[in-house]
């Protein structure tokens, strides 16, 4: 079993500029990584559902922009 860590470094100077130790961070992103995972699969099979419908279905933002419209003769992203 693993975990995933996000890890930042700095070193440590001396008056004359040489590395004399380092400070380090370790973050544990674990649960970010899985969320992330999950929310990517969960996108996939919506798009599998949206993308089998015989028919028009669109989405807007919450400005009202479209953001996907697709029909059975195919798709059309709106990118910004």
């Amino acid at each position: 079993m693993y975990r995933w860590f996000q890890s930042r470094a700095l070193p440590t100077r001396d008056t004359e500029g040489r590395i004399t130790g380092w400070y380090m961070l370790l973050t544990d992103i674990d649960d970010r990584k899985r969320a992330e995972d999950a929310l990517r699969l969960n996108e996939h099979d919506l798009r599998l559902i949206v993308d089998s419908i015989p028919g028009f279905v669109s989405t807007a933002n919450a400005v009202g922009e479209v953001e996907l419209v697709t029909a059975s003769l195919g798709i059309f992203r709106q990118d910004d």
